[in-house]
């Protein structure tokens, strides 16, 4: 039986107007590819031979419980993005920068800042392909069994209506406003989560405002678990895979103490080393940021390297990055193009165009792309 032809009722006019959006969509994305893929694949040719690329992820998931922030990188995407990489360079780990093993051509050092239960899955991927990876895991998360605090806060913001949000920080009040769109929310949240860092028991305050306002947590927290201890035990246990550590609350403020500073990475290396039944050598900076003090009180609690957040390419071994400022570049969801502009140096640069573009068309403000924290 042959189905009759559907024939949309659209005017002519709207369904060609479609088709030119959709066109000129597809001749963007070929053009900023090409932008972006012809500097990557000079620099790649010219600088990364023998220099280390290193890149990290923090979240791989199928559907991501915080749309707004573009650290959440779909599995498809995420996959695509290791096929190319695993054809263009060899991927190696810090323990064969630690025992002074020879570098091959192309090294890549690939990494992840979190504490997603998703992360054993793809270590078991990535480790029956024959690929070396480093999972730095924040302990606060595992040790509580739920998501870190500052995620519960952005899922909480994320479903409140415009207005003002009022709390109580150390005695003092301090209130942030609330615009009730998703890019605002984000923003108000972040400000709330700076001040929140000098608390005792942020996920108190959490708790609080998510029954205040009725926000539910049980759905978010069943689609974003931390591993288990079990898990990490077992992710340790797996060929060509590392654990190291992300600090155990993730603070990021900078008038951190030396003696808070050092409980930090003290504590999550004792978690790890108990649940891995290894020492743990490898440390990443919250958020990236390296105090001058921080090396020292590394290297003192027994770690061997530490890895920022600086975007560039480095070689093995030479000071000021080795072995306690190794740079990374941080990945967002994106094609692959996106992360090729990055390790060329191109993206601001397109960016930068992208925003002018966008206010001389009467679109200003910031783009949902670029949230993140």
């Amino acid at each position: 039986m042959v189905m009759p032809c559907r024939v949309s009722k659209k005017p002519r006019a709207v369904q060609e107007n479609a088709l030119r959006i959709s066109g000129d969509a597809v001749s963007r994305s070929l053009a900023a590819g090409a932008c972006y893929l012809g500097p990557y694949s000079l620099k790649r040719r010219l600088l990364a031979r023998k220099r280390l690329t290193s890149i990290f992820y923090h979240d791989v998931v199928s559907v991501s419980p915080l749309p707004e922030i573009p650290l959440f990188i779909d599995r498809e995407t995420f996959w695509q993005h290791i096929d190319r990489l695993a054809g263009q360079y060899t991927f190696i780990g810090l323990g064969d920068l630690v025992s002074r093993s020879a570098i091959p051509r192309y090294p890549l050092f690939l990494s992840f800042d979190g504490y997603s239960r998703e992360y054993l899955a793809v270590a078991e991927a990535l480790s029956a392909r024959g690929l070396k990876a480093t999972f730095y895991l924040i302990t606060e998360p595992i040790q509580r069994e739920r998501p870190h605090w500052v995620q519960r806060l952005y899922y909480v913001f994320r479903h409140l209506k415009a207005g003002r949000v009022a709390v109580e920080l150390g005695g003092n009040p301090f209130s942030v406003e609330v615009s009730g769109t998703p890019s605002g929310n984000m923003e108000a949240s972040r400000t709330l989560h700076a001040h929140m860092d000098s608390l005792a028991d942020p996920y108190a305050m959490v708790e609080e405002l998510a029954k205040r306002y009725g926000v539910s947590m049980e759905k978010f927290d069943v689609a974003y678990p931390p591993l288990t201890v079990e898990e990490v035990a077992r992710l340790a246990a797996l060929p060509g895979i590392e654990v190291g550590s992300h600090s155990h609350r993730h603070i990021t403020r900078p008038d951190l103490d030396d003696a808070s500073a050092r409980e930090e990475i003290e504590v999550s290396k004792g978690l790890l080393d108990k649940w891995t039944g290894k020492p743990v050598a490898h440390y990443a900076y919250p958020s990236g940021r390296v105090p001058d003090r921080m090396p020292r009180l590394l290297e003192q609690a027994g770690y061997q390297t530490a890895a920022t957040t600086v975007a560039k390419l480095h070689r093995p071994y030479v000071p000021p990055e080795w072995p306690y400022r190794i740079p990374r570049y941080c990945v967002h969801n994106g094609p692959f193009y996106r992360l090729a502009g990055q390790i060329a140096g191109v993206h601001k640069v397109m960016e930068v165009l992208s925003r002018l573009r966008h206010r001389k068309g009467g679109m200003h403000g910031r783009q949902p792309e670029d949230a993140g924290y």
